[in-house]
């Protein structure tokens, strides 16, 4: 805390008087003898040219006649004496600026460790980015996500960042960023959401870009704006070892909370064991998941029999070993295996088990993946998701090591993290993927969530996320805690006047203290589209979320994305009506109208 009273300001305004005195005199100075100096190399006497300077004002057509003869006779002529009066000035100008903005600069940015003769320790810090600040995170890198507008100008990320969005229902991310970070990449993408308004929105976009699948298994068709696409994890489980890495990855959906038993990590873990080999001998038999499912209901040796006839001893052995285990431990083995599978049950999910979806060809071709589930449904979908997902990302990690990373970038925008796209180790992810091109965006509605998933290992989420866009309002205890911590304080001045007398206000004090940035009710009263935005080292922004019809680009896109996607459907009709032509030779009252 600092303190100031009138008096310590009174000597303090006389000073800054007194300097600013001191340097107009000497600019002044500067300014009328640098045309003299640059003409003869000579400097005039002080005091005669300061004299000048004052009568200068009336002798613009000829500045010469406002000196003294004797400083008169260094000057040069009016073209001449104005020319180097116009450089100096300009010269003048740059470096003022440039100081300025070396001294503005340091404000931009919180130190820590430096030496009390630093010169950069005697710069008061801001409290809150200006566009300035973050000049450095202006959109146009094709890495970049944009997340707020600040004073008219968009702000975006570095490259190589994963993102953190904490936005409570009716926030307005689909409108706002879901739906922007689509439209912006010119690479593959994936996204999950709850409804369909992300597809019906970007879905003209991306197809103008790339290949489109939609996996909505329990979506109603009617509901979607294209054809469902179909997935199996059947698909790569001809190897076995990719048949071993599919079973935990269908089994990763249910995740290992801090709060689920011992018991029920030892059965998942089981239950994973026995899916793995499952699935291999379905694949090389190429027999669907009902048959999977069939053979866990019946405890069937048939999948034993199966791959030993391929040669599969050690898949065939995995499958025997489990049903050989004590009833207790076979049941709970069985029972976790058709919980995990569960979906596989719906007759919906079942018509889309074929391998529509081609991990390699999305990463390849700038395709997009939408994966669709409700609300009411998403713990049926969640080990589907996370079988895809964990397809996908396999898929790029093994182009990262073949051939580099990705170019463009797949970009994953995860909305609805802790109930959609369940990710088990979602930490370890964010840490590795960036090499293989990845750059992935989790939505949550508040960061509970992430604890609630991940226990101890939400810091690495935290942590690795190094943009992280908060939208209000916020009410939850543990978000807006963490926020205010690490807004941390800033400085607030305030003033005191001791009163004393008929007069009133006889003395004033000022004192420099410290506050929160951002306090309970702050947060809550955040309005719809405003967010506060934390990037790496710099300074927090209070921007605003800009909704795509705002962004004149954005819709520009949209339009362009709907034009070609109408073009499209009119050529499959026109090809629809001619094989029905051919076939049958006549053309119906529709057809011709």
């Amino acid at each position: 805390m600092r303190r100031q009273d009138d008096e310590t300001a009174l000597v303090t305004g006389v000073l800054v008087i007194a300097a600013a005195l001191a340097v107009a005199v000497a600019a002044a100075y500067v300014m009328c003898a640098g045309p003299a100096w640059v003409a003869t190399g000579q400097l005039p006497a002080v005091w005669p040219t300061l004299e000048g300077a004052v009568r200068l004002p009336g002798e613009l057509a000829d500045p010469a006649r406002a000196f003294a003869p004797e400083v008169a006779g260094l000057m040069p002529g009016p073209a001449g004496w104005w020319a180097v009066f116009a450089l100096m000035t300009v010269g003048t100008a740059a470096v003022v600026l440039r100081v300025w903005l070396s001294v503005d600069g340091l404000r931009g940015r919180a130190r820590i460790g430096l030496r009390s003769y630093d010169p950069r320790g005697w710069v008061r810090t801001r409290s809150w980015a200006r566009p300035r600040d973050l000049a450095h995170l202006r959109t146009g890198d094709g890495d970049s996500w944009t997340m707020v507008r600040l004073d008219r100008r968009l702000i975006g990320t570095q490259a190589e960042t994963h993102v953190l969005t904490v936005a409570p229902t009716g926030a307005g991310k689909t409108s706002g960023p879901v739906v922007t970070w689509l439209l912006e990449h010119d690479g593959p993408a994936i996204v999950t959401s709850s409804k369909t308004d992300v597809l019906k929105l970007t879905l003209g976009a991306r197809l103008a870009r790339g290949p489109v699948w939609v996996y909505a298994p329990l979506v109603p068709p009617d509901a979607l704006s294209v054809r469902g696409a179909g997935w199996t994890p059947l698909a790569g489980c001809e190897e076995w070892e990719y048949a071993k890495l599919m079973g935990r990855w269908l089994a990763a959906a249910e995740g290992e909370s801090e709060s689920q038993s011992d018991g029920a990590r030892f059965y998942r873990h089981a239950a994973a064991t026995l899916i793995g080999p499952l699935l291999h001998a379905a694949a090389l038999e190429a027999r669907p998941m009902a048959d999977v499912l069939m053979w866990i209901q019946t405890r069937s040796t048939e999948p034993v029999d199966l791959l030993r006839g391929r040669g599969a001893v050690a898949a065939a052995r995995t499958v025997q070993e489990t049903w050989n285990l004590d009833d207790r431990a076979r049941s709970l083995t069985t029972l976790t295996a058709l919980q995990l599978l569960d979906g596989f049950t719906y007759p919906t999910v079942q018509r889309l088990d074929r391998p529509d979806i081609d991990p390699a060809k999305l990463i390849a071709g700038r395709g997009t993946l939408y994966m669709i589930a409700p609300e009411s449904l998403q713990e049926i979908t969640r080990p589907l998701f996370a079988g895809l997902l964990a397809a996908v990302f396999r898929e790029c990690e093994l182009h990262a090591n073949r051939n580099g990373p990705l170019d463009p970038t797949l970009r994953v925008v995860l909305d609805e993290t802790r109930r959609l796209a369940a990710i088990e180790d979602l930490p370890g992810l964010l840490s590795v993927c960036r090499s293989w091109g990845v750059r992935v965006a989790t939505v949550w509605q508040g960061l509970g969530q992430i604890e609630q998933r991940y226990g101890k290992a939400s810091d690495e989420v935290l942590g690795n996320s190094l943009a992280k866009l908060v939208m209000g309002p916020l009410q939850d205890e543990q978000t807006r805690d963490y926020l205010v911590d690490l807004l941390d304080e800033e400085r607030h001045v305030e003033t005191s006047y001791d009163v004393s007398g008929p007069l009133g206000r006889t003395a004033r004090q000022q004192y420099d203290r410290e506050r929160d940035k951002a306090r309970a009710q702050t947060l809550q009263q955040l309005g719809r589209g405003e967010a506060i935005y934390l990037h790496g080292r710099d300074l927090p922004a209070k921007g605003k979320v800009q909704p795509y019809w705002e962004r004149p680009d954005l819709t520009a896109v949209m339009q362009a994305g709907d034009t070609y996607l109408a073009e499209r459907r009119a050529r499959a009709a026109d090809q629809t009506a001619t094989r029905r032509i051919a076939a049958t030779g006549a053309v119906t009252e529709g057809e011709r109208t």
